[in-house]
Order: structure tokens, then C-alpha cells, then sequence
């Protein structure tokens, strides 16, 4: 099973006849994120909204990179840089090669029909842990776009009224119902710009 936190799934296809492997969207970083750690007694100790993800990421990540990384003071781009270069790496050497990290933090993979997505996901999981691409910057986005840990549904929700594409009271149980209306969630406005700049990045769309 896939790991996805606060992400969605995507597809990229190779051709007409292609598989599809999914892939994992979050947040465009605007500002480093802060893990929040201190080391007492050898221990890791985090505060701040996101704590407990933190926690949880630092306890079960076996990369000693992204360890540091997770404890170390601000996340910054160029450490994301450096474990999607990891990741990739890892999975051109499982002969993955068309893997293209995208806008708003997308990892996609492409593959033929030929290849099983089960394949693919056992490939992909292997490389997010070797590479400690996961759980960092799952986590490193996910912050990004409700810094305060927030109710996330309500915080897209009053993007969407602000910037004009739902009226006044639509509210983020309208988001979490839109959203689990069998994949047709938003089908009205889910192209426009400003529907994804609210879903992916929703304290910083004035």
C-alpha cells in the first residue's frame, strides 16, 4: 500500500497502451520548514504543530541523512533537492529512468504496459526509504501547505471563496464531500489555476 500522508495520486501514462504508475502531489515550499528539534540526552525532541510527525518520522526513517536532516534546523531546498536526486538515482538503477519530479512537489513515474504496478510500488517504496526521500519530504510539503496544522479542508475551502470559484459558506465538509464524490470531485473548476494554487498552497493565494 502506498504511502501517502496529506498527498494525492496522479497518473502518467507512456504511450496509448501504457501502464500507469502513480504518483505522489504536495506543496510548493515558500518559506524552509522548521523541524523544531533539540537533542536531550541523545534524544530527539520536537515541538511545534507538526511534533508528532516529526517524532514519527525521525523514529522510523533508516537513512541517517534524512535523520539529520529532520533534526537539523530548517528543511531547505536544496536537502529536498538532494534526496530527489537520491531517489531517482535509486530508481534508475531498478530501471526506472522517466521519473520527473514536478510543480507542487510531484513525483511521477512513467512506465510501459509491460512493466506490473506491482513492480513498480515495490520499486518505488525501496527508493523512498534507501533514499530517505520518504518520509522527509512528504513531510517537508505537507508543511508547506498548512504550516499551523490546521483543518486543512477549511483552509482550501476559504481559498476557493476568496479567489471567487465557490460562493460565501461553502465550507471544508463541502471539500472533504466534493472530494470523495468518486473521483469526479471539483470537476467544474479543477483546471483552473487557481484551483490549484488553493488545493496545493492555500495561505499563500490571497
Amino acid at each position: 500500500m502506498r504511502r501517502l500522508g496529506l498527498t494525492v495520486m496522479v497518473l502518467a501514462c507512456a504511450g496509448v497502451a501504457s501502464g500507469c504508475a502513480s504518483a505522489h502531489v504536495a506543496t510548493p515550499p515558500a518559506t524552509s520548514a522548521v523541524s523544531q528539534c533539540v537533542m536531550v540526552g541523545g534524544v530527539a525532541q520536537f515541538s511545534g504543530p507538526w511534533q508528532d510527525d516529526f517524532r514519527k518520522a525521525y523514529s522510523s526513517v533508516q537513512n541517517d541523512a534524512a535523520r539529520q536532516i529532520l533534526c537539523g534546523g530548517p528543511i531547505t531546498s536544496e536537502e529536498i533537492a538532494e534526496l530527489n536526486s537520491a531517489y531517482t538515482s535509486c530508481m534508475a538503477d531498478a530501471g526506472y529512468a522517466d521519473v520527473v519530479m514536478g510543480e507542487y512537489g510531484t513525483l511521477k513515474i512513467t512506465t510501459s504496459s509491460s512493466v506490473p504496478s506491482k513492480s513498480t510500488d515495490a520499486a518505488d517504496m525501496r527508493c523512498e526509504d534507501e533514499s530517505g526521500w520518504y518520509p522527509v519530504v512528504p513531510l517537508y510539503y505537507n508543511m508547506r501547505q498548512n504550516p499551523n496544522k490546521a483543518d486543512l479542508n477549511q483552509l482550501i475551502a476559504d481559498c476557493l471563496v476568496r479567489v471567487g470559484l465557490e460562493p460565501a459558506g461553502f465550507s471544508g465538509a463541502d471539500v472533504a464531500a466534493q472530494y470523495s464524490d468518486n473521483g469526479d470531485a471539483f470537476s467544474g473548476i479543477s483546471q483552473d489555476p487557481l484551483f490549484t494554487q488553493c488545493w496545493y498552497n492555500p495561505t499563500a493565494t490571497k
